[in-house]
């Protein structure tokens, strides 16, 4: 997904104060709600329409809903008030259309564009946005705001709260394209299979290399791999693949101080990789491995639309992800989100941990056991996190997080590790807004104690 052009001040500005109206219609680019579309009263909780936009698949409408002084927020409060709007537009979409088959058609449309909804705290300290009944992402005012500029810029592209799972189909199919060619390029190894390994290991390598390029890390040059490519073929020399990646991989696989004099004179000064770059088990077994340079022209050119069009940030979209997961895992990589399962996770993590501290206390006050209670009606991490006090901060910050332990056995691209990254840092962000917020000593310290985080999220995702 192509960055949209979004007014950030001014975004950062209206969700701060939670002009929530103003901000989707007037800096994301939204349409004020249909005429028809009435606020709509659930649990004694006015929802209100505040926007809408028009998507491929139909109609999405944004409602939102301030929650008076001495309402609680659970749940069971959000799971309903979501299925009272949920029901209320397929109830508008059949009105407002005659014939049956007009109203499914619209319902259907309906079901693919699920409702957006915000739930405010009457403080207006925190916002929970709810995408569906089961998944939400968590504003708490003052908290680092390089992570939702992304989900801002998402929300102005046409795109959701969340990168989508994968591209579109041509994308698949050029990408399938881009990686038969580069099989065919191969040359030195004869069997078909270590044909395609190769091709993709090959891929997979470029697409770091061109995430690290993309940051200045390959000798300052933020398009290393394309200038050093065109200017190889300017000079009329052939097989790039020898001349220019090879020594390009050694030396990413070697700590700076092992590398020969004469290669850092070649390359330039670059960052250590390790693994990904250290000599193959294919390479060791095909000790003439070359590839064509029209295939690695092809691949270049591939990396650079990808780039142009910002498709390797995993803040903004899921195809990197889904790229690695295809080259591991070829034409029948999952359609599931490694976010999505990476969030499920680590969520359950940390609330089991949060259950069992909670469950060895010996003292509750009457509240905590009602809070407990309600825990069993699918609470998720971010419903807790709406509802945190000093306590619960402290908790996560000195005693469960600090704790986790994360393996990803499966040896295959790494997405899955990468989604536990972008978790943990929303978290830690949702608790840095709420400490800005309160007068805690003992949070006060440790936020004084951390490094600022990156304003460019992309700086920190690979």
């Amino acid at each position: 997904m192509t960055l949209a052009v979004v007014d950030l001040a001014t975004a950062r500005e209206q969700l701060r104060s939670h002009h929530l109206s103003h901000l989707f219609i007037q800096v994301l680019g939204w349409s004020a709600p249909r005429a028809f579309t009435d606020r709509i009263t659930s649990l004694g909780q006015c929802c209100v329409p505040i926007a809408e936009r028009d998507r491929s698949s139909g109609v999405q409408t944004a409602w939102q809903v301030v929650l008076p002084e001495k309402t609680r927020f659970t749940p069971t409060l959000r799971a309903q008030l979501y299925a009272a709007i949920c029901t209320h537009e397929t109830l508008t979409a059949e009105v407002v259309n005659t014939s049956a088959d007009a109203a499914d058609d619209t319902a259907g449309e309906a079901a693919k564009n699920s409702p957006l909804l915000i739930i405010v705290a009457a403080q207006k300290t925190q916002s929970l946005w709810c995408s569906s009944a089961f998944e939400s992402a968590l504003y708490v005012v003052s908290q680092p705001m390089a992570l939702w500029d992304y989900r801002l810029q998402r929300l102005a592209a046409g795109g959701g709260l969340f990168p989508t799972v994968e591209p579109e189909p041509q994308g698949c199919d050029r990408f399938e394209q881009l990686l038969t060619q580069l099989s065919e390029g191969v040359n030195g190894i004869e069997d078909i299979v270590h044909k395609r390994t190769y091709a993709a290991l090959t891929l997979r390598r470029l697409m770091l290399i061109q995430q690290i390029q993309q940051k200045g890390w390959l000798a300052g040059d933020t398009w290393y791999l394309q200038s050093r490519f065109s200017a190889f073929i300017q000079r009329g020399e052939r097989v790039f693949f020898k001349s220019c990646l090879q020594p390009l991989y050694q030396s990413l696989s070697l700590p700076e101080i092992e590398r020969p004099i004469a290669l850092q004179t070649t390359i330039g000064k670059v960052p250590f990789l390790g693994s990904l770059f250290d000599t193959h088990w294919l390479e060791a077994a095909y000790a003439d491995i070359s590839i064509e340079d029209t295939a690695l022209e092809e691949g270049l050119g591939w990396l650079s639309e990808q780039a142009s069009a910002d498709g390797f940030n995993p803040w903004m979209g899921g195809a990197l992800a889904y790229w690695l997961a295809r080259s591991v895992g070829g034409t029948g990589a999952r359609k599931v989100s490694s976010r999505a399962v990476g969030d499920r996770i680590l969520d359950a993590l940390i609330q089991q941990r949060l259950e069992q501290t909670l469950s060895s206390s010996l003292q509750k006050s009457s509240s905590q056991v009602e809070l407990l209670a309600d825990n069993s009606k699918a609470q998720t991490l971010n419903d807790r996190l709406f509802n945190a006090d000093a306590r619960l901060c402290r908790r996560l910050i000195q005693e469960i997080l600090p704790a986790l332990r994360v393996l990803d056995p499966a040896c295959g691209s790494g997405d899955l590790l990468v989604a536990f990254h972008q978790r943990l840092t929303e978290i830690f962000s949702i608790l840095t807004g709420y400490i800005q917020q309160t007068q805690d000593a003992q949070l006060k310290i440790w936020r004084s104690g951390l490094v600022d985080m990156p304003e460019d999220l992309s700086l920190i995702h690979i």
